[in-house]
C-alpha cells in the first residue's frame, strides 16, 4: 500500500461488511432482528456500475472501464515495464498473472470491494493478498500514478519471492518482515528521494523523534514509516549494494526473526546498523540549524496549533465585526471540521463552522489536495464529497449556514476553488470521469461552466487576479512535468493563451495574487525546502521565508501586510502568521531564453499494441477465497458427541459477488447423521447500490431452552433473501424475508411443532462513529428494527420483535470519551424470542447470560480513558511490544423479564474496566464490578457479601 500523504491517522471508521457478513446470513433464517448483538457499521456505497473490460498483457491482466481507456494503456505499459525491471532486480518471475484494477478517480476507487474496509483519503493504492490484486486510482498526476503503480508492483514481487522461498522449503523458519522494510523497499524501488520526504524526516531528526531502528513500528499507523524505511534502504544500497535485497528473500527460510536474517545478509548487527543510520541522518540535517530559520524562535505568531493537523488557512475580514479572521480545516476532533479563529487572538476566539464526516453533504473535504477561499462578504468557498462526486459549497461564516451548493455533470472531483473579482464567478480544478484534471470557470448567475484548459496535464490551485485578466495555476505541463515537477502558469482570459511564470526542476504550487494583482506569492521547494516566494507577472521576485520546518498553503492578510501559512513542526501541522519581511532571503527570475515546449503524453496505445496486448470481455470467474474446517468432541450425556463444520467462500475478481457454502454435523451416531446435518448456500451481490442476497439452508440439532433448562430437538429448512439499501455512507435500510419448514420436539414436555413459517424484518440504521483500536470514540449510532414471524400452518403470529438501540460518544480528548448506550427490546406472540443479558457486553456485574426474558431494557454509561499507548518489555531474547491499555469507569442498569411477570425493577452495577486490543475484534476485557441493587434474587444470586463483587474476563469491542 502507498500513502500519498505522510500524516498519521487518529481514528478509523467501522464498515458493515466482511467477516460479519456470513454470520449475519447464517443467523438470518431464524430471526435477523432479535440477534443478541445489534448490527451497526457505515456503508460502502456503490454509486456506479462499472462496465469492466480486460486488457491482457504479457504478465498483467488489467481491468478497466471504457471511460478511462487512455489511462488503461498508460497503466499496462508502466506495469509491464515495472515487471521487467523488478524481475531482473529480484531474480524472480511471479508464479501467476498479476490482476491490476484501475479507477479514474479516488471517489470511484473508494467504492471497490476488493478490500472490505474503507479506503482513507491518503491511500493511493494497495496490493491485497487474497487474490494478489493491485488496485489504484488515477488522480490527475502522471508521476503520482506511475509512482504508486511501481510501488505496488514491488509488493507483488515481495510477496511472490517470499512465497517461493516458503514453497521450496515448507518446513523452514518464517521471519516476519517489519513494515518499514516492506514499504520502505517499495518506495526505494519506485521513486526518487524528494523534498516532501526530506521535510518529514528532517522534522523527526531535528525534534529528536527518530526512534531506534528496532522500535520503528511505533510509526506503523502513519505514512512516515514509508519514508523512514526508504531512507534506511538508501543507506543500505549505498553501503552494500542492492544485490543484498535478493539474498534477504532467498534466506528468509533459515531464520525465525528478521534481526538475525539482517545480520546474516549484511554482516552487521541490526542495532549497530541502526546507530549508523541515525548518525547519517543527523549529519545530513543538523546543518540546517545553521543555514535555515527555526519557526519557534522566529517572528511567526501561532494562530491555530491545538491539534496535530491544522491546514488550508483562508484569511478574511468579517463583515459583522470588521476584524480579520482565519478559516481553516482541522482534525482536532477526530473528524475533519472547518473552524475559524480571530487572527489577533488565535485559539482564544474559536468558532466551529462546518462539521465533516457526519453527513452526506460533508463526507470529506479532501484535505491533502485542496484549499479554500473567502469572499469580501464573508462567504467561504470550499469543495466536499457529496454522495459519489464532489460539489462546491458556499458557507456564510457570520451567519454560520450554507448558502449555496453546486455540482457539475461529468466532473467527479473538485479542488482548490477561488473567488473571481466580482464574486459572481469562480475558478477551480476539476477531475473528469476520464481521470484528467483541468481548470474550470463557473458563472453563478448564468450557471455556465467553462473549461479553460483541456489536455492530459494535471492542473491545480487556480487563483483569479483582482482585475479578472489572469488565472494563475500550478501544473505538470512544464517540460519537467514527466518527472512530477510542477511550475506556475498564467492563463490570459482575453487571449486564452497560457504562458510560463516559473520554470525549473522543482515544485511551485498554491499561488495567490496580491491585492493589486501585480504579484503572485506561492510555495516552492526549489532550495530543497518548501518556502514562500513572491514574483511579478514576468517571473522575477524574491524568496520571503527560509524555514527548515516545511510549509504548505498560505493566504494573504489585509492589505498584503502579512500572510498565514501552514507549517510542519514536531509532527504537527500548525497555522502561523508572519508580517511581510523587511528584506528578502534571495532573488529569483525566469530565464525566458531557456523556455522550451512542454512535455507530451506518449501514444501509450501504440506501446501496448506493439506488445500484442489483447482486449477481452470481463469474465465472472469465481475462485475460492476462504476455506475453514474443524472437528471436535463434546462430552455430554444429552447433546454431546463428535462434531464437524466447514465453510467455503468464493468470489469474482472484483469481490462484487460472493458465494458462501457452509456445512456442519453433530451426530452422535451414523443413524443420527441426517438428523444433525446443518448446511447453507448463500449468494450475495454488492455490485450496485442495492446489495442483495438469497440462499437456502437446513439447520438441525439438539438445543437447550434457556428458560426451562430443558432439551429439545429442532429442524428448520427453507429459503431466504435480504436487501440492504444505503441512503448514504451513514444511513441504510435493511430488510429481509425467510420461508421455512420448522419442526420442533420437546423431549421432556412431549410437545411437537410442525409448521411452515415466514419471517420478515426491517431496520433503519445510522452510524457516524469513528474508532480507536478498542472501539468507538466519537459520533453516534442507532438501530430501529421490527421483525414478524408468522405460522402459516396455524394462521397465527408466532413472534413479533422490536428493537431500539441508541449509542452516543462524547469525545473529551484525543483518546478519552464519555459513552452512553440506551437499549430496549420487546418480543411477543405465541413463541417470543428470549433476550439474554449479563456479562461484559451488556450488564456487567452479573454472570454472562444469567438474565433472560422476552422484554429487556439496558442503560450503560462509562468514561473511557487511556492508561498508556504503548509499552515495550525488554527481555533477554529481545523486545516484546505490548499494545495500549484503555481504562473505563462505568455505571450499568438494566433487566429482562417475561410477559407473565410484572416489571421487576432495574439491576445495576458500577466498576472499572480494562481493555487491550490485540488486533481487529480481539479486544481483551477485564471488568471488576460492584452490584448496587441488593433487593433482587437473580438466578440464585442472593444478596450477600460473597457476591457483592464480580470479576469477568472476556473479549470484544467497546459498545
Amino acid at each position: 500500500m502507498v500513502l500519498t500523504d505522510f500524516r498519521r491517522s487518529l481514528a478509523c471508521r467501522p464498515l458493515q461488511t466482511g467477516a460479519a457478513l456470513f454470520a449475519a446470513l447464517w443467523l438470518f433464517a431464524y430471526q435477523s432482528l432479535p440477534a443478541q448483538e445489534v448490527g451497526f457499521g457505515q456503508n460502502k456505497v456503490h454509486y456506479s456500475d462499472f462496465n469492466w473490460r480486460i486488457l491482457a498483457g504479457e504478465h498483467i491482466d488489467l481491468y478497466y472501464y471504457p471511460e478511462e481507456e487512455e489511462i488503461a494503456f498508460l497503466a499496462l505499459k508502466e506495469a509491464e515495464d515495472a515487471y521487467q525491471k523488478l524481475s531482473f532486480r529480484f531474480n524472480h518471475h511471479v508464479f501467476r498473472r498479476v490482476p491490476l484494477i484501475i479507477f479514474s478517480a479516488h471517489q470511484y476507487f473508494q467504492q471497490t470491494n476488493t478490500t472490505e474496509g474503507f479506503i482513507p483519503e491518503g491511500v493511493g493504492g494497495f496490493t491485497e493478498f487474497l487474490k494478489g490484486r493491485v488496485v489504484l486510482p488515477f488522480n490527475g498526476s502522471f508521476e503520482d500514478f506511475r509512482h504508486v503503480l511501481w510501488h505496488e508492483m514491488v509488493h507483488v514481487f515481495q510477496i511472490s519471492k517470499a512465497a517461493q522461498s516458503y514453497r521450496v522449503r515448507p518446513r523452514g523458519q518464517k521471519a516476519r518482515f517489519p513494515l518499514w522494510w516492506t514499504e520502505g523497499l517499495a518506495e526505494y524501488l519506485s521513486t526518487e528521494w524528494n523534498t516532501q520526504a526530506d521535510m518529514y524526516v528532517r522534522d523527526l531528526v531535528l525534534n529528536d523523534r527518530v526512534p531506534p531502528i528496532e522500535s520503528l513500528d511505533i510509526y506503523s499507523g502513519g505514512g512516515i514509516i514509508y519514508k523512514l524505511g526508504e531512507s534506511i534502504h538508501r543507506q543500505l544500497g549505498e553501503r552494500y549494494g542492492d544485490e543484498a535485497l535478493v539474498r534477504i528473500y532467498e534466506n528468509i527460510w533459515q531464520f525465525s526473526n528478521f534481526e538475525d536474517l539482517f545480520e546474516y545478509v549484511y554482516g552487521i548487527k541490526f542495532k549497530e546498523f541502526g546507530k549508523v543510520w541515525q548518525h547519517e541522518l543527523k549529519k545530513k540535517y543538523y546543518p540546517d540549524y545553521v543555514s535555515k530559520d527555526e519557526l519557534e524562535i522566529s517572528n511567526a505568531i501561532q494562530v491555530a496549533t491545538k491539534s496535530w493537523a491544522n491546514m488550508h488557512p483562508a484569511v478574511y475580514t468579517s463583515p459583522r465585526s470588521g476584524k480579520q479572521r482565519v478559516a481553516f480545516m482541522t482534525a482536532r476532533t477526530g473528524y475533519l471540521d472547518i473552524y475559524s479563529v480571530l487572527l489577533a487572538k488565535g485559539e482564544k476566539d474559536r468558532k466551529k463552522h462546518v462539521r465533516g464526516g457526519r453527513s452526506a453533504e460533508f463526507e470529506s473535504f479532501h484535505p491533502f489536495q485542496t484549499r479554500m477561499d473567502v469572499s469580501s462578504k464573508g462567504t467561504l468557498l470550499f469543495a466536499s464529497k457529496f454522495h459519489e462526486k464532489d460539489a462546491l459549497f458556499l458557507w456564510n461564516l457570520d451567519r454560520n449556514k450554507k448558502v449555496g451548493r453546486y455540482s457539475f455533470k461529468g466532473l467527479v472531483g473538485i479542488s482548490s476553488p477561488s473567488w473571481g473579482p466580482d464574486e459572481k464567478t469562480l475558478v477551480f480544478s476539476g477531475l473528469s470521469v476520464a481521470g484528467f484534471s483541468d481548470i474550470y470557470l463557473f458563472d453563478r448567475q448564468s450557471e455556465e461552466l467553462t473549461r479553460l484548459t483541456s489536455d492530459r496535464y494535471g492542473d491545480d490551485y487556480p487563483d483569479y487576479s483582482p482585475d479578472g485578466r489572469y488565472v494563475v495555476f500550478s501544473s505538470d505541463r512544464t517540460v519537467y512535468g514527466e518527472k512530477g515537477y510542477q511550475n506556475l502558469f498564467l492563463y490570459d482570459m482575453e487571449s486564452q493563451q497560457i504562458k510560463y511564470l516559473t520554470l525549473g526542476r522543482w515544485n511551485d504550487s498554491q499561488p495567490r495574487f496580491n491585492q493589486d494583482g501585480t504579484k503572485v506569492a506561492f510555495v516552492s521547494d526549489r532550495n530543497g525546502l518548501p518556502n514562500i516566494y513572491l514574483i511579478d507577472l514576468e517571473g522575477s521576485g524574491t524568496q520571503l521565508t527560509n524555514f527548515y520546518n516545511g510549509m504548505y498553503g498560505f493566504d494573504w492578510s489585509r492589505a498584503d501586510s502579512g500572510f498565514c501559512f501552514t507549517a510542519l513542526n514536531a509532527s504537527t501541522l500548525g497555522i502561523y502568521y508572519l508580517t511581510m519581511p523587511d528584506s528578502a532571503v534571495d532573488s529569483i527570475s525566469l530565464n525566458r531564453e531557456t523556455l522550451v515546449t512542454q512535455w507530451e503524453w506518449e501514444d501509450y496505445k501504440e506501446h501496448v499494441e506493439k506488445r500484442e496486448a489483447r482486449t477481452e470481455p470481463y469474465k465472472r470467474d469465481f475462485t475460492l477465497d476462504f476455506a475453514y474446517a474443524q472437528v471436535g468432541y463434546a462430552p455430554s450425556p444429552y447433546y454431546g458427541g463428535a462434531f464437524g463444520q466447514a465453510l467455503l467462500m468464493f468470489s469474482d475478481i472484483m469481490s462484487d459477488e460472493l458465494i458462501f457454502v457452509a456445512a456442519g454435523n453433530s451426530a452422535t451416531s451414523t443413524a443420527d447423521f441426517w438428523n444433525s446435518f446443518n448446511g447453507a448456500v448463500t449468494y450475495y451481490n454488492r455490485k450496485q447500490r442495492v446489495n442483495y442476497g438469497y440462499g437456502a439452508f437446513r439447520f438441525a440439532g439438539r438445543f437447550v431452552d434457556f428458560i426451562r433448562d430443558e432439551l429439545f430437538y429442532e429442524r428448520d429448512h427453507g429459503v431466504y433473501g435480504m436487501i440492504s439499501y444505503p441512503l448514504s455512507t451513514y444511513y441504510r435500510i435493511e430488510t429481509g424475508m425467510a420461508f421455512l419448514k420448522s419442526y420442533r420436539e420437546d423431549f421432556f414436555l412431549d410437545l411437537v411443532r410442525n409448521s411452515y413459517l415466514v419471517n420478515n424484518s426491517i431496520s433503519l440504521i445510522k452510524d457516524t462513529s469513528i474508532y480507536l483500536p478498542t472501539g468507538p470514540i466519537d459520533g453516534e449510532r442507532w438501530n430501529l428494527g421490527l421483525a414478524l414471524t408468522t405460522d402459516l400452518s396455524k394462521g397465527r403470529t408466532d413472534n413479533i420483535s422490536m428493537l431500539l438501540d441508541m449509542r452516543k460518544y462524547f469525545r473529551l480528548t484525543t483518546y478519552s470519551a464519555y459513552a452512553v448506550r440506551l437499549q430496549g427490546r420487546y418480543s411477543g406472540g405465541k413463541i417470543p424470542f428470549r433476550y439474554i443479558m449479563g456479562g461484559s457486553w451488556t450488564l456487567r456485574g452479573y454472570p454472562r447470560w444469567s438474565i433472560i426474558g422476552s422484554r429487556s431494557v439496558l442503560f450503560n454509561q462509562e468514561l473511557r480513558f487511556p492508561l498508556y499507548h504503548r509499552l515495550d518489555l525488554w527481555m533477554g531474547f529481545g523486545r516484546i511490544p505490548l499494545p495500549g491499555l484503555e481504562g473505563a469507569l462505568f455505571l450499568d442498569m438494566g433487566n429482562a423479564w417475561e410477559k407473565q411477570t410484572s416489571y421487576p425493577g432495574l439491576l445495576g452495577s458500577t466498576g472499572i474496566s480494562f481493555r487491550m486490543s490485540l488486533g481487529g475484534p480481539l479486544v481483551l476485557r477485564l471488568d471488576r464490578s460492584r452490584r448496587i441493587n441488593w433487593l433482587h434474587n437473580v438466578n440464585g444470586l442472593k444478596p450477600s457479601l460473597g457476591n457483592k463483587y464480580y470479576t469477568s474476563f472476556f473479549f470484544g469491542y467497546d459498545y
